[in-house]
């Protein structure tokens, strides 16, 4: 889970909502199921689940639209703007009706969830009651849904910073060998664009790469051999605003 920055209400929206807020008491009917909706709500994601970090649209998990405050309680917020988050079927599913008034969970629209998540053995756990609270209500560590598939993209980077790392340390910079510079910077960026909020389980690989400490050893060794780049550090300064920490 990362944080989100929500977009400006649809002006479409804006001119509508009062329409559909009375047309949902009278037929509850799906009357946010409106492209002007549901594809702001996606680009704010980048097309992920705003709790869990899977891709929208990819093996079953289409999008679903959330209210954060249950519209079957508060029917005035059915198409409220701040209320809509871009979610999975599972963890709607798992969210349900729960009522976020009586007790909050995070909305990763307005709070930074880092602040109250940790990660632990590929777990997400909470470092207070929101955490924990957010952990057990969408069941973030679903061991064959979530737990899995994050633990396997993150696996295949840590083997990924492996190769890099006998790529560059094998490297001789005085001989010129401009064909495995640049394959070496191809291979350290394309790790740390994982890290970056457009990909599954951003989180949760931004938290892997930054805390292994090989990671550290090829950073160090592309810094003494002059190929650490400025983009590099622009992608690594992204990955460490994202990242949980870490305990045992």
């Amino acid at each position: 889970m990362i944080k989100l920055e929500r977009p400006d209400c649809p002006p479409k929206l804006v001119l509508k909502k009062d329409e559909l807020t009375r047309e949902y008491k009278l037929t509850k009917g799906s009357v946010w199921k409106k492209t002007f909706i549901t594809n702001p709500l996606q680009k704010m994601s980048n097309n992920k689940c705003c709790f869990c970090e899977c891709k929208l649209g990819e093996e079953g998990k289409y999008m679903q639209v959330e209210h954060f405050y249950p519209k079957n309680i508060y029917e005035d917020k059915v198409v409220d703007w701040n209320n809509l988050l871009p979610i999975c079927m599972r963890c709607n599913t798992h969210k349900g009706s729960y009522d976020t008034y009586v007790n909050e969970i995070i909305d990763p629209t307005i709070l930074n969830p880092p602040d109250h998540l940790y990660l632990s053995k590929y777990r997400l756990k909470g470092k207070d009651d929101l955490g924990k609270l957010t952990v057990k209500i969408l069941d973030l560590n679903d061991t064959e849904e979530i737990s899995v598939p994050r633990f396997k993209i993150a696996d295949a980077v840590v083997n990924k910073i492996e190769e890099a790392f006998d790529l560059v340390e094998s490297y001789n910079p005085q001989t010129g060998e401009a064909l495995k510079e640049a394959q070496i910077i191809r291979k350290v960026r394309s790790i740390l664009k994982q890290c970056t909020s457009k990909y599954v389980y951003s989180a949760i690989v931004s938290t892997v790469v930054l805390s292994d400490h090989l990671y550290d050893k090829l950073k160090s060794e592309l810094v003494n051999k002059g190929i650490w780049t400025t983009d590099m550090q622009n992608l690594e300064d992204t990955a460490k605003t994202i990242k949980f920490d870490v305990k045992s």
